[in-house]
């Protein structure tokens, strides 16, 4: 499978742990929250990933600190944040991990 959609479900990324050849995840408007960008972002099985969405998930800096320090996203070409709670601050370091491959 190299993609797969969770919009607007509950499901959570500890659904999706077996799915490590996955290059597309979208995961908008579905209530993921911190905790579970957290989880994704340290997980090994995200590592093939090169487009993520989490648009409309009311993520804070939290989210932005886990997708910054995870060494398992250096293949991601598109990052879609928008619609979040993050401040500024966690937008610029955002801007500065990911450049021109970040929505915001």
């Amino acid at each position: 499978m190299a993609e797969l959609y969770f919009g607007s479900r509950p499901d959570r990324p500890g659904r999706i742990a077996h799915l490590t050849r996955l290059r597309k995840l979208c995961l908008g408007t579905n209530r993921i929250g911190d905790e579970g960008v957290v989880a994704l972002a340290d997980s090994t099985n995200v590592s093939q990933l090169t487009y993520l969405e989490i648009t409309r998930n009311q993520l804070t800096d939290v989210s932005a600190r886990a997708l910054i320090r995870s060494p398992h996203l250096g293949r991601l070409r598109e990052l879609h944040l928008r619609g979040n709670q993050f401040s500024e601050e966690g937008k610029v370091l955002l801007q500065e991990r990911f450049g021109s491959r970040l929505t915001v």
